[in-house]
């Protein structure tokens, strides 16, 4: 089969027709059966097949990825022609309420869409002006002159709609005058918090970013710069728990505060800490074993503390090389959960309860490994025989989510040690050494190893090719477009294949489901 190439009659070059009309589609499929240009008769019922294009390009400026919905193909048409969405341009300019002598280059511009194909943006130049083309859509537009990093707060500056033909723009933003907001995270007995992490939030809007954050220094201080508003402040430890203080949320606080000079002041109730010291161990007693702790408990209220009503605590981190670990934390109930280091799967994850009551001086916790479950996965053809060679993808529905890769042997089976639960296993048969192509279409089966060992075997089902071509909205064919066929009810990938690029730019050929 000649690959698609939208051939003008003998040039060898693209034609200018559009890929939609009736005559490139009747000298398209002259291409695909031959010169005698006779139609063949195709046993071949109809499909309907989600068609989602994805764009791997960096910027993703000129085609933007995007899901194109259902496609119809009645097993007869030698092709199914998807247009990209032709992209818009926003632009604007950015300034500031007050020159105060900051600069407008390097605003970062977000839009984040309603799909999470959907998602675009970049920054101001020494102007303060942006331009972008993105695949007209619902967005929220937000300006981060920190870029979310924590520096300046964020400015959400509407929900917009840009229309399919029709460019946005140019638009003016303002940035409202930030005001510096000082303040002080200590206990109830004075001794200052080091290290403890201050996250703003918009008090009407908490789910939307504002980017601003910082850590208390050495006295506990801590200097944010914010717009006048209502905030939300959360004072937390970090990430890893090394700071052991439970998560406080201070709701509706007008800033900056009314008097100058005046501090925010965030105390904490004297909590008792302890340290929790523990190993990751085979279910045998042997090891230790390196990987890495998660820890969730919850604080509960300090006697006589009536204004702290008790708070969730939460840390990750890595052990030692020789897997130790030792963490300080308040006196509270906790469950701490082990997983192996990353390709590990002779072992299960580890999870254990236990208590930091205040009597403790100390608490020991060794978290051990049981041992993996037996998978064994059997890949046949309609007809029962064994498919050797075919791919097989394996993704744990449970956190971390697990995912591992292998291949069928000889008998058509793979057998693998894997950490407990549930496995969404793909079957990815090989195409047909003669020709190249595919007989059977990937399959889909869920291996249950919940209980204990387990076994499951993936019937294939016969094929169709599916013939495609991609091309935006000036006729042209889009190379290296990743396109997931995709089944319309059930959401179960069919095949996923890249188009192609150079003479045949824009053509792809797929693997549906019989």
């Amino acid at each position: 089969m000649r690959p698609l190439g939208a051939l003008a009659m003998g040039s060898g070059r693209p034609s200018s027709r559009r890929p939609g009309s009736t005559a490139p589609l009747v000298l398209l499929a002259a291409i695909l059966m031959g010169s005698d240009c006779e139609e063949p008769v195709l046993a071949v019922p109809p499909h309907s097949t989600e068609i989602d294009l994805i764009d791997p390009g960096p910027h993703q400026q000129d085609t933007r990825s995007q899901p194109t919905g259902g496609q119809d193909w009645n097993g007869r048409d030698p092709f199914v022609y998807v247009q990209m969405t032709s992209p818009v341009t926003l632009s604007g300019g950015v300034s500031r309420e007050v020159d105060n002598g900051q600069s407008v280059e390097d605003i970062c511009i977000v839009l984040s869409g309603g799909t999470p194909h959907l998602f675009g943006g970049g920054k101001t130049d020494s102007f303060g002006l942006f331009a972008q083309s993105i695949v007209p859509a619902t967005y929220d537009l937000v300006i981060a002159p920190g870029c979310l990093t924590g520096n300046e707060a964020s400015r959400l500056v509407e929900r917009i709609v840009l229309q399919p033909g029709s460019n946005a723009g140019p638009m003016e933003w303002s940035l409202p005058e930030a005001h510096q907001v000082d303040g002080q995270i200590s206990d109830t007995s004075g001794s200052p918090i080091v290290g403890g992490v201050v996250t703003v939030y918009r008090s009407n809007s908490p789910d939307l970013p504002l980017g601003v954050a910082t850590t208390s220094s050495a006295d506990g201080s801590f200097v944010l710069m914010v717009p006048e508003g209502t905030y939300d402040l959360v004072i937390s430890s970090p990430a890893d728990g090394s700071v052991p203080i439970p998560p406080i949320r201070i709701r509706n606080q007008a800033l900056p505060l009314e008097l100058q000079g005046l501090r925010l002041s965030v105390e904490y109730p004297v909590l008792p800490i302890r340290t929790v010291r523990g190993a990751l161990l085979q279910a045998t007693g042997d090891g230790p074993i390196q990987g890495r702790v998660r820890l969730e408990g919850w604080i509960p209220s300090a006697p006589g503390e009536s204004d702290f009503n008790g708070g969730l605590f939460r840390a990750e981190f890595e052990t030692e090389a020789d897997g130790t670990w030792s963490i300080e934390v308040p006196r509270g109930s906790y469950t701490a959960t082990a997983y192996p280091r990353i390709g590990n799967r002779d072992l299960d994850v580890a999870r254990t309860s236990f208590d930091v009551s205040e009597t403790a001086s100390q608490v020991d916790v060794d978290l051990r490994f049981p041992d993996s479950r037996l998978g064994v996965v059997t890949v046949l053809s309609p007809t029962g025989n064994p498919r050797a060679g075919s791919s097989l993808s394996l993704r744990s529905t449970l956190p971390p989510h697990y995912a591992y890769q292998a291949t069928t042997g000889a008998d058509g089976s793979w057998a693998g040690l894997l950490p407990a639960g549930n496995y969404i296993v793909d079957a990815i048969p090989p195409p047909q050494p003669e020709t190249g192509q595919k007989e059977y279409a990937r399959a889909t089966e869920v291996l249950d190893l919940t209980e204990g060992d387990s076994s499951e075997d993936i019937v294939l089902r016969r094929s169709d090719l599916f013939d495609g071509f991609v091309y935006t909205v000036d006729q042209v064919g889009v190379g290296s477009i990743r396109v997931l066929m995709v089944d319309p009810d059930t959401g179960d990938l069919w095949d996923e294949v890249v188009t192609n690029t150079g003479e045949y730019a824009g053509y792809f050929q797929g693997i549906l489901p019989r």
